[in-house]
């Protein structure tokens, strides 16, 4: 099988923790959560004079990870784990594509990026919860 290239790693500091309240076209309410990183540059122009730089990218985040994402503060230094999703969408002014970073795992930055301190490794690509546990199992020796 070949392997999934859509899952992406990254850096940047948390600037808002926005949640949108969705109404679906059966009257359904959903919440979703979001995080805003802010990722910073600077740039140095012809003249040698330096210029910083914010962008702000908004991503959505899973229901596994949103019930983490409050132990995060403005400002926290985070690594999060993501994937490209995006849709195509139809309008009486014509077609649109709608992008939006999905998030699957959060960790502070200044952790090692192999400790695992939250749901989802940050890899290039996620592991299956049920081959995880599964796993774990198997793997147990004690008698009961």
């Amino acid at each position: 099988m070949a392997e999934n290239k859509n899952f992406f790693k990254v850096d940047g500091i948390v600037y808002a923790k926005p949640v949108k309240e969705v109404t679906s076209k059966k009257s359904e309410k959903f919440i979703i959560p979001t995080v805003v990183l802010e990722f910073k540059s600077s740039w140095e122009d012809k003249d040698g004079n330096n210029h910083d730089n914010s962008d702000l990218v908004e991503f959505n985040v899973s229901k596994n990870v949103a019930s983490i994402l409050d132990s995060y503060s403005i400002k926290d230094h985070i690594t999060i784990g993501f994937r490209l999703a995006g849709k195509e969408f139809k309008s009486k002014n014509g077609i649109m594509y709608l992008n939006k970073p999905f998030c699957y795992a959060i960790n502070h930055a200044d952790l090692d990026s192999n400790r695992d301190t939250h749901r989802g490794k940050l890899t290039t690509t996620p592991e299956p919860t049920k081959n995880k546990v599964k796993a774990e199992v198997e793997d147990d020796d004690l008698p009961f």
